[in-house]
């Protein structure tokens, strides 16, 4: 059964029951307990469908959201399904941000560059994490992005004066 954005879901035989907030488990056991009013000792087994996780590859704003379909994907995985780390990619910078409901979002700094990594790599990603992977700082590509309007309007002003003047 699909849970709805207001926490409840339409369970047969038994209309909405509120889930939001509730752990796998406990909402098992609710699901149980209301179930035992109509069946003899109901075994419920939950499993979430629609877990994902977010990674930014290391070229800015670009991200990909990839759907967690093993619960044992770890960090290098998530990292290797969404195309690996772009050529922009700080491999020494990534960040496994994992956020808690209710709860500050926690953030994991790990240096994948190196063999001392590979236990930081290994750590398993859960629903709603977010891998950023801090891109590199070009400064030459971004000064010469930047001061070639500029270096532009300065030579045609310059040669526009000097061709004015030599008339």
């Amino acid at each position: 059964v699909l849970v709805e954005s207001d926490g409840t879901a339409k369970l047969p035989g038994l209309g909405f029951v509120k889930l939001e907030g509730l752990t796998l488990v406990e909402a098992e056991k609710l699901m149980e307990e209301k179930y035992s009013d109509v069946y003899v000792k109901p075994f419920v087994n939950i499993r979430v469908t629609n877990k994902r996780v977010i990674v930014f590859p290391g070229n800015g704003g670009i991200a990909k959201v990839l759907p967690l379909t093993n619960n044992n994907t770890t960090v290098f995985e998530a990292i290797a399904l969404s195309g690996g780390i772009t050529e922009d990619g700080k491999a020494y910078k990534v960040k496994l941000i994992r956020n808690y409901r209710n709860a500050k979002p926690q953030i994991f700094l790990m240096d994948l560059s190196k063999i001392e990594g590979l236990l930081a790599g290994n750590t398993r990603v859960l629903a709603n994490d977010i891998i950023y992977i801090e891109p590199r700082y070009k400064l030459a590509r971004t000064l010469a992005a930047e001061l070639s309007p500029i270096v532009t309007i300065i030579s045609s002003t310059i040669l526009i004066y000097s061709v004015f003047r030599i008339k």
